[in-house]
């Protein structure tokens, strides 16, 4: 009988720590209401970065593993240097990388990623609509429209996507965002 009952309490202790529960929301919330009656900084009340756990649908909700509610806040990023400044040319001042400059767009995107997830700025958006421009994947020539992906080119797609797209998925991970992937060639997307 004592035996039974040891297993039971290591079953309960168990299953309290693995458990989800509400209460680690109740209480941020209620820290969050106090924070700003009080105007103390919002990063002494939560930990920023937050993980990104593996998230799944219920109903018409995005629900983390304890079946809460997750509402993403977040913007678009694409990496391609005409939509990161160099629209405007060159020699503008406003463009910071160009010519498939690798680096240049890890460097630029990596610190867009870091100010947009920057407690200490307030910004806490926790996902990034990631584009994987045609300007990677195209074979370079005359200019064409954004969405057209008569050049398409395979290889280009996947020596851009190990080299461009996997880091700037991986730092956003490291920085608590969720990362929705965006296909080179589709002029709009649509959430509902």
């Amino acid at each position: 009988m004592r035996t039974n009952n040891m297993w039971l309490l290591v079953v309960f202790l168990m299953t309290s720590l693995f458990s989800c529960s509400r209460l680690e929301e109740k209480t941020l919330t209620s820290e969050s209401e106090r924070s700003l009656k009080s105007n103390v900084s919002a990063q002494a009340v939560t930990n920023w970065p937050r993980p990104t756990p593996t998230l799944h649908v219920g109903g018409k909700y995005l629900k983390d593993p304890c079946d809460n509610n997750i509402v993403l806040h977040g913007v678009a990023i694409t990496p391609s240097p005409w939509f990161n400044g160099c629209q405007y040319g060159a020699n503008s001042g406003y463009c910071t990388w160009d010519n498939y400059n690798v680096q240049g767009a890890l460097n630029y995107n990596k610190a867009v990623i870091d100010k947009l997830t920057s407690a200490a700025d307030g910004w806490y958006l926790n996902y990034i609509r990631l584009h994987i421009d045609p300007y990677w994947t195209n074979d370079p020539g005359a200019p064409i429209p954004e969405n057209d992906i008569s050049r398409f080119n395979y290889n280009r797609l996947v020596t851009y996507t190990n080299q461009v797209i996997i880091p700037l998925i991986n730092h956003a991970r490291s920085r608590g965002m969720y990362v929705i992937l965006r296909p080179p060639g589709y002029a709009r997307t649509v959430l509902q």
